[in-house]
């Protein structure tokens, strides 16, 4: 079974066709084949199965040439990369002043994306066909996605370096194919970017993303380069990792508060989701509408204050967040009961349903990090512990591990989840679902605490 049509196969077992219906056009010919009394579903979490699978599914062929008909036509529109022959071009003009004493490769390729990134609003996706000439989009501050890295592409060469256009799919959409362009799969443009030895994937139409960041949805199967070659890519979900890192330092008093301080590195695509909405909401209703709090937090035992981002304008690097840390622990009579896992509750258990229909499918591998370190009081002991934990999804593709140590009166937590396959047929759902409801209960043990006599 091909990756990435498990979903939509499983759901079609036995679909017959309504009708099929060809029409003809100038470039080729296209076939529209539609479906009825399709099987009973019901959208599932980590699905590429879509709402428009729904009502109905059309399978649409389009051949309106082939790859090098593509290419072919892109150089015609003038939209491809080329070296300017005339030293008055516009895109040398440009380039000049940009990185005129630039002498580093990487830093005139970073300026260049910086300067696209920063200057163009995107109108959105949806074809590798820029909305107007590139030599007209120098003059405009829009543009489509295709656009405004098309028109990067030729600065990057412009200014000596090796710069192609990949045509892509981004999920939820028609699925890529490599045998044939289909238009309706060819709605999503980025650039290869070639700088000494190292090689770069740029999307300049996300703000305030990191040279070499590309959002999550663009990781959804095959891609082609538009060069000599025609080459092949492959943008799988596991191809890239989203690290977090929550670093907490706590002390308990003799009145059994904890309090203490926070240092939250977030996620890459989290990262550019707040500082795109920073200025914009305050500061409770971005961390809200990114972490409920109903989520991790049911018995409103924590309290976050204080709260700042360190370095939210250095968009090279995840956004850091730091501020006070407080704990409200349960008391009953002599016995102290503290839940320490509530942030990190975030990335609870999403499989609660019984069985599946569905592929699982994963936007992205994962690295997540919690460490923690708890000073007691003189006048509590430790009655009981988490447990030290570790276990691994189907295939050795992830892990989860949880170590609790005690030196003296200070005690330290540590777990680490790690995703590296991201996809899953729905016979391993009862395996995957096994290992996040460890994971959960793992995440449900308090450290139990004893109030000495006096």
């Amino acid at each position: 079974m091909t990756r990435g049509y498990a979903s939509v196969i499983s759901v079609l077992d036995g679909v017959k066709p309504l009708y099929a219906r060809k029409n003809g056009s100038g470039k080729g010919w296209s076939e529209t084949v539609v479906m009825k009394d399709i099987p009973g579903y019901q959208p599932e979490i980590y699905s590429n199965v879509t709402e428009k699978n729904l009502s109905k599914i059309t399978y649409f062929i389009e051949h309106p040439s082939n790859w090098t008909k593509v290419r072919a036509d892109m150089a015609w529109l003038k939209v491809l990369p080329v070296v300017p022959k005339e030293k008055n071009n516009w895109a040398n003009v440009k380039v000049k002043t940009l990185v005129d004493g630039v002498t580093d490769s990487f830093e005139r390729a970073y300026v260049i994306y910086k300067y696209v990134r920063d200057r163009y609003t995107s109108l959105g996706a949806g074809s590798y066909v820029p909305n107007l000439p590139l030599e007209m989009l120098m003059e405009k501050t829009k543009a489509n996605v295709a656009g405004i890295n098309l028109l990067m592409a030729q600065l990057l060469v412009s200014a000596g370096m090796q710069a192609e256009p990949v045509i892509m799919s981004y999920r939820g959409e028609t699925p890529f194919v490599l045998e044939y362009p289909i238009e309706a799969a060819m709605n999503y443009l980025i650039v290869r970017c070639k700088v000494g030895e190292e090689v770069y994937f740029l999307d300049a139409s996300q703000k305030k993303a990191a040279f070499g960041w590309l959002h999550p949805d663009l990781y959804y199967g095959k891609a082609r380069v538009i060069n000599d070659s025609l080459e092949t890519l492959a943008f799988y979900p596991e191809y890239r990792e989203e690290r977090s890192v929550l670093y907490s330092e706590l002390v308990m008093d003799e009145t059994q508060a904890v309090s203490g301080d926070l240092k939250w590195q977030f996620g890459s695509t989290l990262s550019v989701a707040i500082r795109n909405r920073l200025g914009k909401d305050s500061m409770s209703k971005i961390l809200n509408k990114a972490f409920k709090k109903e989520d991790w937090d049911k018995d409103g035992n924590y309290q976050l204050d204080s709260l700042r981002f360190v370095n939210e304008n250095d968009y090279e690097v995840p956004l850091q967040l730091e501020g006070k840390f407080n704990i409200k622990p349960e008391v009953k009579q002599d016995m102290v009961y503290l839940d320490v896992f509530g942030l990190i509750r975030l990335y609870q258990n999403p499989f609660t349903a019984p069985t599946r229909t569905n592929a699982i499918e994963f936007d992205a591998a994962k690295d997540i990090v919690f460490v923690m370190s708890l000073e007691l009081p003189g006048n509590c002991e430790v009655e009981e512990l988490p447990e030290n934990a570790e276990f691994s999804l189907p295939g050795d593709g992830g892990s989860f591990s949880v170590k609790v140590l005690q030196q003296g009166t200070t005690i330290q937590v540590r777990t680490s989840f790690k995703l590296k396959d991201c996809y899953y047929l729905a016979d391993k759902y009862p395996e995957v679902k096994t290992f996040f409801d460890q994971m959960a209960k793992t995440y449900s043990n308090p450290i139990v605490l004893k109030k000495k006599s006096s």
